[in-house]
């Protein structure tokens, strides 16, 4: 198991000292919910750079039939850059991938869908290596559907979740309704679930983001994934760092789990949302 992490900074160094091999690179105009995207000359400038290194394009926003053509030659480029994979939402690449047969990996990463093992297999199936495990499923559930399939999978470890994403402009047109300056960011109150959010907005729409981080590590010594994703978007950087050091040095096998959870229980706390809890849909009636 390896983690790979979604940095805010350039100072690539830095996180290499912490140990790191792997890094996503969100394509700017190509991916939502992420702080810090990357140009395609950007990308081939760090891998220029840092060859030995791994890194994962993210592109991971809906595709309209006007962009297929740009996108396949952005995918022939990065195929030539020996890019290790893309995280893909949108099933337009699906659809390249069956024309094309690229050697890169393809990640499928729709947020809250990775949830079963046939679902894997039919992917698996049909030309994609991976998956992105969805965030709202327990312990025994994440270790049920890794068991039940030969697909390759990234697990979040540590992220200011993703809610939900819109194209619409919503912060822009509660500005205009409300005459207040947001700078493309709003922190809000939820009172029913008593939740703080941050919500951003950009050209490709508005995300919503749990101000919480989950504490996932528990899960560490029962997970059987390749990837462990470690996202420092909207995230102080000190305090992601003092996570990440720990963590390599645990999946480098240098400090034990207890002395891990020691470390990230201080930082984070213990509550995981969704790890010891199962999540239960019910179709309200109307007016309850």
């Amino acid at each position: 198991m390896k983690s790979i992490v979604a940095a805010t900074t350039d100072l690539l160094n830095e996180y290499l000292e912490c140990g790191q091999t792997s890094f996503l690179l969100p394509l700017e105009n190509y991916s939502v919910s992420y702080e810090k995207t990357y140009s395609l000359e950007d990308i081939k400038k760090l891998k220029i750079k840092y060859s030995q290194v791994e890194f994962f394009v993210v592109m991971n926003k809906t595709v309209f039939n006007d962009e297929i053509e740009e996108i396949e030659s952005i995918l022939e480029e990065l195929e030539g850059l020996s890019i290790q994979g893309i995280f893909f939402y949108d099933l337009a690449f699906l659809e390249l991938q069956y024309k094309r047969k690229f050697q890169m990996s393809f990640v499928w990463n729709q947020t809250h869908m990775v949830t079963n093992s046939r679902t894997c297999d039919f992917y698996l199936q049909n030309g994609v290596d991976y998956a992105v495990i969805a965030g709202e499923l327990s312990k025994e559930e994440i270790v049920e559907l890794v068991g039940k399939t030969k697909m390759k999978f990234f697990y979040t470890l540590v992220s200011k979740p993703i809610v939900a994403h819109s194209r619409r402009s919503l912060l822009t047109n509660y500005e205009k309704i409300n005459g207040c300056k947001h700078n493309n960011q709003l922190n809000i109150y939820e009172k029913v679930g008593d939740q703080n959010y941050l919500v951003t907005e950009d050209k490709a729409g508005t995300s919503f983001f749990s101000q919480m981080i989950p504490n996932h590590y528990s899960i560490l010594e029962n997970l059987k994934v390749d990837y462990v994703i470690l996202n420092e978007s909207y995230m102080d950087h000190t305090l992601f760092m003092r996570l990440l050091k720990p963590t390599n040095l645990y999946l480098q096998e240098s400090i034990s789990i207890d002395e891990l959870l020691a470390v990230v229980n201080k930082i984070l706390g213990v509550d995981s949302i969704f790890l010891n809890n199962k999540t239960i849909y019910r179709v309200k009636k109307e007016g309850k």
